[in-house]
């Protein structure tokens, strides 16, 4: 059982270090608005999940951009979380 657990616990750092390795390209090759378009897009398709704080707190992102008219890179980078973990950027990462 020791293996496995250790073989387990390899894969999900691996899964973990590619997911952070996505959203950085995907924060350094993804303007602002085309994050904000695709979030918009995506809330249009899916409705908001109250049951997900993530996607509470996208919501929340969204309104205050809107107000704001800009968007932090925390900001960016919790959209984008949202958007890799949800649309089919998410073979990308994955530990195969």
């Amino acid at each position: 059982m020791g293996e496995f657990a250790d073989d387990a616990y390899e894969a999900a750092m691996q899964e973990m270090y590619l997911f952070s390795k996505a959203l950085d390209e995907e924060m350094e090759h993804t303007s602002n608005q085309e994050v904000v378009n695709r979030m918009i897009t995506y809330f249009k398709e899916n409705s908001v999940d109250v049951q997900n704080k993530l996607e509470l707190l996208c919501k929340e992102i969204l309104i205050t951009a809107k107000r704001t008219k800009r968007l932090t890179p925390k900001q960016k980078s919790c959209l984008l979380k949202l958007l890799l973990q949800r649309e089919d950027y998410s073979d990308d990462y994955y530990y195969y």
